[in-house]
């Protein structure tokens, strides 16, 4: 989709989009949020590719989203079960939120 049909400071973030389309500047968004807008990702277990950072709650997000920040390249599919995704830690190695999984 349209980078500018993204609402709010997420659409920063998003990574350009390869595939074709008649969109100027196209991200990737997983068609579950465009539908719902209330999606959860699925819960995982990490498994996360740095040293000393031990597995932890996660939820499993498109590559295509995750790899757009350049710590992406650290991140494993963990425990998820889709093709393409990859499990985002809940918390960093300081325990703060990553803003990935959702808050109570």
């Amino acid at each position: 989709m349209p980078r500018a049909d993204v609402p709010g400071p997420v659409a920063a973030s998003l990574g350009r989009e390869t595939c074709p389309s008649d969109a100027s500047d196209p991200v990737c968004v997983p068609s579950a949020i465009v539908k719902d807008p209330t999606y959860q990702f699925p819960p995982c277990t990490s498994d996360v590719k740095v040293a000393g950072v031990a597995p932890g709650p996660g939820v499993c997000v498109p590559d295509c989203i995750v790899d757009a920040n350049p710590l992406g390249a650290f991140l494993g599919a963990g425990t998820c079960t889709t093709a393409g995704d990859k499990c985002a830690p809940c918390t960093d190695p300081a325990g703060n939120s990553t803003g990935a999984c959702a808050t109570p």
